[in-house]
């Protein structure tokens, strides 16, 4: 280890030679972000000083000529948003790291952050984001003047906003995978300085919305190996360094629906499924993939203007009224929008009910019931398998008013009631099997702890899927969908 008093003695050159050393894990996401953007940068774990400097420059390029020193979600009163310094921000920012690396080698002790131990310097609410201010030492350990931090942890911080998006407050991922982290680089660090801008959720276009925002990282994560996906849990922090109103709160990507997004885009329609003796029928092309079924499903779901706009789901565009035409509306105005879909899923709640209402196929659902709701693989193959059965019970005996009956149940005790009605009546089929077993009905079908809608909503999406002839030749559409739609939201959960 170099002697930095010797240095410090020898000259300014010489210290400018000494080396950082970037290559460790810091107990703080903040800083941990930082470091991974100066890594990113440099593509290298050493840095000598003279290159951090440059660095330093680069980015001051960006907080100061591009952003024009719009980072005060980040920094409180800094040197680049410290209303005192405007026109002087480089200069001031340059003459504070000049004056910590000409430091280096004094008041030594263990960093509060990574634990190394190194020169120590105070870090306050300017510098590190949610920390208190050097006025108020209480609020410190020892009661210091800010958060005691190595110079590798200093400099990580001011590299933070290439490594956050500005969604309303700041979103930033907590992660300790390499890939998934310099997967979220690609939209922050890489995007920002592709566009000259502070990144504000660029990932197609300005997105004003969290929720759509975490939707579209999720479809951009779900590139990703399957492995790291499985390994990794994708926690973001969503915080603000306002003085008035600092605030952090913790959000959790559901890594069900990352592994989902991944699986619908690799797997096509007419692949063959995990479960033996089952062939799933598709009312959509044979060679789409369920992504392209799934994304107009997402689609037809953003919130229209009442009167004003509307959704035509043969052309699959939104309109807009006007006294003298109608008008088709951007792609990019509509991904903007609300849409209560998306909203369920990144908060973890299932969508089943809502497949269901779509007339989903049901390969799609049986992939969202395994990889979204965790459903265990015997209890799906149990539900398609009794779908099965009363559907061709219902076509042979031509008797619509099990399905009907099936479509009317708002709790656990009517779904009860009308399996055991449909089991009577499967009798009369002379099959040497019964509807369903005892064993079937206990674990698989209504197991403890799980929500029957999910069993009553995926025999309900299959038996559309293999009725659909059968019904349009019956001419029951309109009669089952007002049967859907019957006090439809008040039902038992």
């Amino acid at each position: 280890m170099q002697d930095l008093d010797l240095l410090r003695r020898k000259g300014g050159e010489k210290m400018r030679e000494f080396l950082l050393n970037f290559d460790y894990i810091s107990g703080d996401p903040f800083i941990e972000a930082g470091r991974r953007v100066v890594i990113n940068r440099i593509q290298k774990k050493q840095v000598v000083l003279q290159e951090i400097m440059e660095l330093i420059k680069w980015a001051l390029t960006f907080y100061v000529d591009k952003w024009h020193g719009k980072l005060n979600q980040i920094s409180l009163n800094g040197t680049i948003t410290q209303p005192a310094y405007k026109g002087k921000q480089k200069e001031k920012t340059i003459e504070y790291f000049n004056s910590v690396f000409e430091n280096m080698g004094l008041n030594h002790g263990n960093c509060r952050t990574c634990g190394r131990l190194a020169s120590l310097f105070p870090a306050d609410r300017s510098i590190m984001p949610l920390t208190g201010s050097n006025t108020n030492p209480n609020f410190h350990p020892c009661f210091e003047k800010g958060i005691m931090i190595c110079p590798e942890c200093l400099v990580s911080l001011f590299f933070l906003p290439f490594a956050v998006m500005n969604v309303g407050n700041c979103l930033m991922i907590n992660t300790i995978s390499d890939e998934l982290f310099e997967c979220w680089l690609e939209e922050t660090l890489m995007l920002t300085i592709g566009q000259n801008i502070f990144n504000e959720g660029i990932v197609n276009g300005k997105m004003k919305l969290l929720q759509n925002q975490l939707y579209e990282l999720a479809k951009k994560f779900a590139n990703l190996d399957r492995k790291i996906l499985e390994q990794e849990n994708i926690v973001f922090y969503y915080f603000t360094n306002f003085g008035a109103s600092p605030e952090c709160s913790l959000i959790q990507l559901p890594k069900g629906l990352v592994l989902f997004l991944q699986r619908i885009t690799t797997e096509r329609q007419n692949i063959g499924d995990d479960f033996v003796g089952i062939v799933f029928s598709n009312i959509m092309s044979r060679n789409s993939t369920y992504a392209e079924e799934w994304n107009r499903f997402i689609w037809k779901h953003y919130v229209v203007k009442k009167e004003k706009e509307f959704y035509d789901q043969s052309t699959n565009e939104y309109y807009q009224k006007n006294k003298k035409s109608v008008e088709v509306l951007s792609h990019e105005g509509i991904i903007q929008r609300y849409n209560p879909i998306i909203e369920r899923l990144v908060q973890g709640k299932s969508i089943l009910k809502n497949l269901r209402k779509s007339k989903i196929s049901s390969g799609l659902a049986v992939i969202y019931c395994k990889e979204v709701l965790r459903m265990e693989k015997e209890r799906i193959a149990t539900l398609i398998q009794l779908a099965d059965k009363i559907g061709s019970m219902i076509e042979k005996q031509n008797r619509a008013d099990i399905l009907i009956n099936l479509e009317k149940c708002r709790n656990i005790s009517s779904f009860r009631l009308a399996l055991l009605k449909a089991m009577k009546r499967y009798v009369k089929t002379e099959s040497e099997e019964p509807l369903f077993t005892t064993e079937d009905y206990l674990y698989r079908i209504l197991p403890d702890g799980e929500p029957w809608t999910n069993a009553r909503d995926l025999i309900l999406i299959r038996l559309y899927e293999r009725l659909h002839k059968w019904l349009a030749g019956q001419e029951l559409d309109n009669e089952i969908e007002t049967e859907i739609n019957i006090k439809y939201d008040s039902e038992e959960e």
